[in-house]
């Protein structure tokens, strides 16, 4: 299947976002408001808490637990 034919009703595009360090936070802020942006998180070699950035890091009130294949 490709992506825009498995559960979504749009065709997505995976890519990869690459900003300064001092930049990320925010950047990452202002891309999470919009309703087209999707996040995944997988940093290799790392467990939960050793991101330089985990303290940043809260659950979301908006959105669900996540369940492994969607948000429903």
């Amino acid at each position: 299947t490709t992506m825009g034919s498995f559960v979504r009703s749009e065709e997505m595009r995976f890519c990869q976002l690459i900003v300064e360090k001092e930049a990320a936070f925010n950047c990452v802020a202002e891309l999470g408001k919009q309703p087209y942006v999707q996040f995944k998180d997988l940093p290799k070699g790392k467990q939960h808490g050793q991101w330089s950035y985990d303290a940043h890091l809260r659950p979301s009130d908006y959105y669900p637990p996540w369940n492994g294949r969607d948000w429903r």
